[in-house]
């Protein structure tokens, strides 16, 4: 699982795979391995289902990939700063 630092509406993420960046979308406090997130971002909102397959933490930030194996260059993702690993907070 993963616990974003803050409140989640005042965290930065990127999601980011045909090269647009969004920035201030909505994530839940806690996200896990498994779950789908619903995001909704765009000037006009559109949703999207992302589904997690990996999550990957470096320090205190972190990548949210949609796939868990493949090459993370070509993957959806989303990068969540600051963040940290739910068993840190327990």
């Amino acid at each position: 699982m993963l616990s974003s630092i803050g409140e989640p509406s005042s965290i930065s993420h990127h999601v980011t795979n045909s090269c647009r960046t969004y920035k201030h979308i909505g994530l839940p406090a806690r996200v896990a391995v498994g779950d789908t997130i619903t995001l909704s971002f765009g000037s006009s909102p559109k949703e999207y289902g992302f589904h997690v397959g990996r999550i990957s933490l470096e320090g205190k930030s972190c990548t949210i990939f949609s796939e868990a194996g493949g090459d993370p260059s070509q993957i959806d993702r989303i990068k969540v700063a600051p963040c940290r690993s739910a068993t840190a907070t327990q």
